[in-house]
């Protein structure tokens, strides 16, 4: 892995084909947010039967420490990828905040199936010469049930 910067995302040195659901879960990612040409999957990694890298447009793959952006990018050339960047964002005490957002369950996407009602995500702050900050980036962190926080 390359660090891209001072912050905490990283370039991953993996191939596109090595994505699968193994190594996912040997690097202890635990949900997945994966948009295909034809379907949208939401849920726990180890519900899924396999990343569809054919028709994958782009997947977030993520637990409370890390997220794993898979992504189409037509400025990268990378021919073993098929244009694909793999982008690892840690959470390591930068300055940040969390907020949560309430799922929408749709007719016509995977969301009617799932079990999780609110997904959590982080927002990573920079700051500006005269200290003013902003977001730089999000990120997810965790799906979450109403009966987990007791609802």
């Amino acid at each position: 892995m390359s660090k891209n910067n001072k912050d905490n995302q990283y370039l991953l040195d993996i191939n596109l084909s090595e994505l699968n659901k193994d190594y996912l879960l040997k690097e202890g990612y635990k949900y997945c947010l994966i948009y295909y040409l034809n379907d949208l999957v939401f849920g726990d990694i180890d519900k899924i039967e396999e990343i569809k890298k054919d028709i994958l447009i782009e997947g977030f793959f993520f637990n409370e420490k890390q997220e794993l952006h898979a992504f189409k990018n037509e400025d990268f050339e990378d021919e073993q990828n098929d244009g694909f960047k793999l982008v690892k964002t840690i959470d390591n005490g930068c300055d940040s905040f969390t907020e949560e957002f309430t799922l929408k369950k749709r007719l016509g996407n995977n969301l009617t199936k799932n079990k999780y009602d609110e997904i959590e995500v982080i927002n990573y702050l920079d700051y500006e010469d005269d200290g003013q900050a902003y977001i730089k980036y999000t990120a997810l962190k965790r799906a979450l049930k109403k009966s987990d926080k007791g609802v």
